[in-house]
């Protein structure tokens, strides 16, 4: 715990010295000596100034910061139609990125070898000593095949077969909670919805993202939200699931700036998908009694006309007395694949822990 409670700090802090370090951290300075030193020769540390002081006030003291080039990780974010990785730092730094377009999968074996050829891609790309990655974190979407309820440990197996380093596969909305979570630098329990071609749920519960006893939490675009509606979701193949009413495609910035013109259909349109929104809303604020709700989407300027039209519908399926806040925030598809590398990278902070 020490390790990553130092890690932390600095990686929050910037630049420190070892009296900084036992400051913001309360390790005992023999300790934290012996750590700087170890840390230091295993690559993760490396001194960056010196801070001259008068002999009367003691000894030099040396200026760590973390080692630019290790850990690193590849974060690979596999959505419905393109493929994103990265390869990032304890910092959360992109150091190279690919995009691509994502076929379709006969099976989990396929998404592997799909999510292996992405990951050699960047390494080459970022010109990353491998030696110094130490895992490849994969988010996926629940359904990108639809036969498999085991599907990331699946895909994680059939990966492992074939690389050397560590393999975290997980759900993609949980990857971009993470990445939320390191910019946040806070262990307050929150929620990420996220809209693209699906709706996901990434939930953070005391600085821990919650995955549910048999890794299924966070299905909240497939909650049943119109039952009995014709058609089916394409991802799951049910009817009536909040993905068939809510998604990228549906809600998007030109019927936002319609709806904020005042024209009448676009205002219905809007409204209706409020609706289903805050219905599956209101089962994830009365369930969890999470407070902090953010969903990110690609709305463009009038994304707050969506968010004051979930609110209305919301405050009439959710008791008043259940305290909530909606936050609308742009998307930022990047944060998919840098969360995924944090699957990996999270073994090495804890901001719990500072």
């Amino acid at each position: 715990a020490n390790e990553r409670k130092l890690l932390t700090a600095v990686g929050i802090h910037g630049p420190s010295t070892k009296r900084d370090i036992c400051r913001k951290t309360s390790i005992a300075w023999a300790t934290a000596v012996k750590l700087v030193r170890r840390l230091e020769s295993e690559g993760f540390l490396r001194h960056v100034d010196v801070i001259e002081r008068p002999r009367v006030q003691g000894p030099d003291s040396t200026v760590f910061d973390l080692a630019p080039d290790y850990p690193l990780a590849v974060g690979i974010d596999v959505e419905y139609a393109n493929t994103r990785a990265v390869v990032t730092d304890l910092r959360g730094g992109v150091r190279a990125s690919v995009r691509t377009p994502t076929p379709s999968f006969a099976d989990a074996e396929a998404i592997a070898r799909h999510v292996a050829l992405a990951a050699d891609e960047v390494v080459d790309r970022a010109s990353a000593d491998p030696e110094r990655i130490v895992g490849t974190g994969v988010g996926l979407p629940r359904f990108l095949v639809q036969d498999e309820p085991r599907l990331f440990e699946v895909v994680a197996a059939a990966m492992t077969r074939d690389r050397s380093d560590r393999v975290v596969v997980d759900d993609v909305a949980r990857a971009y909670a993470l990445a939320m979570e390191f910019d946040r630098r806070s262990h307050r329990s929150f929620a990420a919805i996220t809209i693209r071609s699906g709706v996901g749920l990434g939930l953070s519960v005391d600085g821990r993202l919650f995955r549910g006893d048999s890794n299924h939490a966070g299905l909240l675009g497939h909650l049943v939200v119109r039952p009995g509606v014709s058609g089916r979701c394409p991802h799951c193949g049910r009817s009536g699931c909040l993905e068939q009413f809510v998604n990228d495609t549906l809600v998007t910035a030109d019927l936002l700036a319609a709806a904020s013109a005042g024209q009448p259909d676009a205002v219905a349109e809007l409204a209706d998908r409020a609706d289903a929104l805050a219905h599956a809303l209101s089962f994830l604020v009365m369930v969890t009694n999470i407070e902090e709700i953010f969903v990110a989407a690609h709305f463009g300027p009038h994304g707050d006309l969506f968010a004051d039209s979930v609110r209305s519908a919301l405050s009439r399926y959710a008791p008043p007395f259940v305290p909530h806040r909606i936050e609308m925030i742009p998307l930022c598809d990047d944060r998919f694949a840098l969360g995924a590398g944090f699957f990996v990278l999270r073994d090495y902070f804890n901001y719990e822990l500072v």
